[in-house]
């Protein structure tokens, strides 16, 4: 690379990084009051009533990511009037960190439209953040509803037998012990940027690179409790794919961009808000652990076609969710958590769910489970990249063979089970 001033480009990457890495869309777009309204809409839906809810979000949260935008433009600028390339890596170097700035504008103009309730226009956000699944992607997940054995096998755990499966299962964890086995794991992959911590405001296991403090955490619930079957496939899918694919992928570009002005931010070129291939990675694990029963979800996909192409509002399509998780070997009551569950992700970043908006990023987990399944194993160790990223990579010349962190077998060495 050929830089006109290399102090710029050095001071315009360190506050690049460090600014793109606080905007999450996802914590974004998540409303806060969920659990005042799970209940009592679970409970209507047992009537045969589906409301359209009445999402909160974290204004405050929102306000800071609202203002990021102009300073994004503006490091970025800075950048790119002082960066010529002078190979296939250089060029692919720019045209993945143009990725990230395109899709940090995105999440920083995302905040300011739910601040100001303008739905048209955070739906335009979501869709150049994820995407849209195509129509024949939409066309198959219907099919699925027609000819399930066609798509659901009768896959078994690649990982456990049936002894181990039941000795995981009889083992129970409390949040501080899940806190501390991942602390361990983190430590048995040399994993040193993360840290595990308790959350009281969420409610689910999550790997977070970009936080609004800007420094990579696994979140663990406060009151969350798992069995020990539960743990293992939590530990496959949110370290030894999520983080272990950040992990190569920051090493990767640290690797490249050593001694350039331009190292602060590998931490952002390693990790793309388009997580398709990251999800599909990870369920691929699910899937070798648990079997069949971690298969993605063709249900998110129909939800989001009945919101997005057919304009339907949240019960609308909560109605519909509802009438396809009603089977001979469900209860209604299971029915109407699923339709809940599957719905309310639908609906995130909605400040009016009377009408049709789709938050489209769950689609993302069956596409891209499928394309992984088809992908090269090597593409796997560097997940939190898009495929077309890591193409791009490896057709610039960049060797993928070498993963700082080849996948090893944390259950085993940390749970003793085999």
């Amino acid at each position: 690379m050929i830089y006109r001033n290399q102090k710029a480009v050095a001071d315009a990457s360190n506050y690049l990084a460090q600014t793109a890495m606080r905007l999450n869309p996802v914590e974004l777009c998540n409303p806060t009051n969920l659990d005042d309204l799970a209940d009592d809409w679970k409970k209507c839906a047992l009537t045969d009533h589906f409301p359209d809810p009445q999402f909160k979000y974290d204004t405050f949260r929102l306000g800071n990511a609202a203002i990021l935008g102009a300073r994004i433009s503006k490091y970025w600028g800075t950048i790119q009037y002082n960066c010529t390339p002078e190979n296939k890596i250089d060029g692919a170097i720019l045209t993945i960190l143009e990725n990230r700035v395109k899709t940090a504008l995105s999440t920083s103009d995302l905040a300011s439209y739910i601040l100001r309730e303008e739905d048209v226009n955070s739906q335009k956000a979501i869709l150049e953040i994820y995407g849209r699944p195509s129509g024949s992607f939409i066309t198959r997940c219907y099919d699925a509803l027609e000819h399930p054995s066609s798509y659901f096998g009768q896959i078994k755990s690649h990982r456990f037998g049936s002894e181990a499966i039941a000795a995981l299962t009889e083992k129970q964890y409390k949040a501080t012990d899940i806190h501390a086995i991942f602390t361990k794991v983190l430590e048995y992959y040399g994993f040193k940027d993360w840290q595990c911590v308790l959350d009281s405001k969420t409610k689910t296991i999550d790997a977070r690179d970009k936080t609004e403090d800007g420094h990579p955490k696994l979140i663990v619930p406060h009151r969350r409790k798992v069995n020990g079957f539960t743990l293992a496939k939590l530990i496959g899918h949110e370290i030894e794919s999520h983080i272990r694919g950040s992990e190569n992928s920051r090493d990767l570009f640290r690797n490249i961009l050593a001694n350039t002005p331009l190292l602060p931010l590998a931490v952002l070129l390693a990790k793309s808000d388009d997580e398709r291939f990251y999800e599909g990675v990870a369920k691929i694990s699910d899937v070798e652990i648990e079997g069949d029963k971690a298969m993605p979800s063709h249900f998110y996909t129909i939800a989001i076609h009945l919101a997005l192409d057919r304009h339907q509002g949240f019960g609308e399509v909560a109605r519909t969710m509802f009438a396809l998780n009603t089977t001979g070997s469900s209860t209604r009551e299971s029915a109407a958590k699923e339709a809940w569950k599957y719905t309310r992700r639908i609906f995130r970043g909605a400040t009016d769910t009377s009408t049709g908006f789709a938050f489209t990023k769950d689609y993302g987990y069956l596409e891209g489970y499928e394309t992984a399944l088809n992908a090269p194993a090597s593409y796997h160790d560097y997940s939190s990249m898009t495929l077309d990223e890591i193409k791009l990579l490896e057709n610039a010349g960049v060797d993928l063979s070498m993963p700082r962190y080849p996948k090893r077998d944390a259950v085993r060495a940390l749970l003793g089970i085999y």
